[in-house]
This record gives C-alpha cells, sequence and structure tokens, in this order.
C-alpha cells in the first residue's frame, strides 16, 4: 500500500533522470537485424551484395512484419505511432532540434524513430 505513495516522493525528491543523446546515437543502430535466417542477396543487387543495405534496405519493413504477427498489442501501437513520425520527421537532419535546452539536441535526427523501434522490438521480441 505504501509503494504508490512514494513514487511521487522519490521522483521529486532524485529528478528526473538525464538524457544521454550522443551514447544514444553511438549505441544504437539504424538497420535492424532480425533473429532467424537471412536471405541471400542478388549478385546485381544494388548498391552491392555485401552493402549492410543489401537484404533490407528499409528498416521499417521487418520492424513492422514481425509487428504485425505480435502477440503483444502495445508493441503494435508504439511501432505504429513510431513510423508514423518516422514518416513525417524521418528525413530531418541533425541539429533539427538545436534550439531547444535538452543538452545533446543537436545530435537528434529523423532516425530517432527507427532506432527506438529498434531496440522496443528487440526489447519485446520479434
Amino acid at each position: 500500500r505504501l509503494n504508490p505513495l512514494l513514487n511521487p516522493v522519490w521522483y521529486v525528491g532524485c529528478g528526473r533522470a538525464s538524457i544521454n543523446v550522443g551514447a544514444f546515437y553511438e549505441k544504437t543502430s539504424t538497420i535492424p537485424n532480425a533473429p532467424g535466417a537471412k536471405p541471400s542477396p542478388n549478385e546485381n543487387t544494388l548498391p552491392s551484395p555485401t552493402s549492410q543495405y543489401a537484404i533490407t534496405p528499409n528498416a521499417w519493413l521487418p520492424i513492422l512484419q514481425s509487428t504485425l504477427t505480435h502477440p503483444d498489442d502495445h508493441l503494435v501501437k508504439i511501432q505504429r505511432a513510431l513510423s508514423h513520425y518516422a514518416s513525417v520527421y524521418g528525413l530531418k537532419n541533425p541539429g533539427y532540434l538545436g534550439e531547444t535546452e535538452m543538452k545533446g539536441a543537436d545530435k537528434l535526427d529523423g532516425t530517432l524513430f527507427v532506432r527506438t523501434a529498434i531496440l522496443t522490438t528487440g526489447k519485446l521480441g520479434w
């Protein structure tokens, strides 16, 4: 019974954790690595068969494909929202939000949404 009462006290007493944008961008990728067998690209694949984009040129394809059959409805909802915002803000260059007060906001770009989607799918399961 006491725990719900302590949560606001803990939040006010300790404050919010800061977000390290630089570390987030260094430790995350924009290319999903879904488990399972991978197709082999054709030798005439563009840009090249050895490119990281040869198997899946669009990062959203494997993410949304696995999301459609996922048993957790919450994953479907967040991936739908992230893909929508990626279609709206996905082409923004670094520095688009640089005038905000958040530390490291000058590094934020349109890949934020696909990075978040990849981490979410990795955490909740492909």
